[in-house]
């Protein structure tokens, strides 16, 4: 019988984070799920964050606070210290949507699956905006919410983790390497809230600019490469009417 409560690990990354680590350790405390393992990689902080983080020490299983190479590195040291069947990345400032958003989730993992995800709830927006199905193409599977998505730890075994030449996305490098081979579950649900303003936010350009090389590096085609410019475009269109329209 299929063990109804497999071990899941959350990996928690977190430097000079002082206004928001703090939400996010008690969502992680707050969830009715029996078996967590919450990771907290901490990168040096110097702002007061290792005073809040040592507050909930007793719901931590391990913790490390020493300086790394970026956010790459950071992923995978969480993620080499995790035990969990179920990996899921949850950064400083996300925090859960309900005490039962762990459970929710893990409820649709199988044996046919070993990649699941669902929404983020991003400033009043929903993310991703639609259904991600095969359908849809790579392009756009591959642009889930990382918050809100369970990885089998075989995935991370198999394929490896997060390339550190990418400064924010990672992500996106990753799910373009992993779903050409992976089949994924979509969770028509809300599972995570994360707050704007991000280093993908504030490095727009740098953004788009890595996504290029991530596509490059996997050896996606052209109509690979257009439907992302086309995205691109769409976004900025976006930015812009909400920056200059009443």
């Amino acid at each position: 019988m299929a063990d109804p409560y497999p071990r899941v690990s959350i990996v928690t990354i977190c430097r000079n984070a002082v206004d928001s680590v703090e939400g996010t350790l008690r969502s992680v405390a707050a969830q009715d799920y029996p078996v967590i393992e919450h990771i907290v990689v901490d990168g040096a902080s110097s702002d007061g964050t290792q005073t809040i983080i040592e507050r909930y020490r007793d719901r931590i299983s391990h913790y490390t606070s020493e300086l790394d190479r970026g956010i790459s590195h950071a992923f995978n040291k969480g993620i080499a210290a995790s035990t969990g069947r179920w990996i899921l990345v949850l950064n400083a400032g996300d925090t859960f949507i309900g005490t039962d958003a762990l459970r929710r989730i893990v409820s649709r993992t199988g044996d046919a699956t070993r990649i699941v995800t669902a929404r983020s709830r991003c400033g009043g927006k929903s993310l991703p905006r639609y259904r991600i199905r095969k359908e849809l193409g790579l392009i756009l599977q591959a642009h889930l919410s990382h918050q809100a998505t369970l990885v089998h730890r075989d995935v991370y075994s198999e394929y490896g983790g997060y390339d550190e030449r990418f400064r924010i996305r990672m992500d996106f490098d990753f799910f373009l390497r992993v779903l050409p081979r992976e089949e994924l579950t979509f969770v028509d649900d809300w599972l995570v809230n994360f707050e704007p303003g991000g280093i993908s936010g504030r490095e727009f350009l740098l953004h788009w600019n890595e996504g290029r090389r991530a596509l490059s590096k996997n050896g996606c085609g052209a109509l690979a490469r257009i439907q992302y410019e086309a995205l691109f475009v769409l976004l900025c269109c976006e930015r812009l009417a909400q920056r200059y329209l009443p």
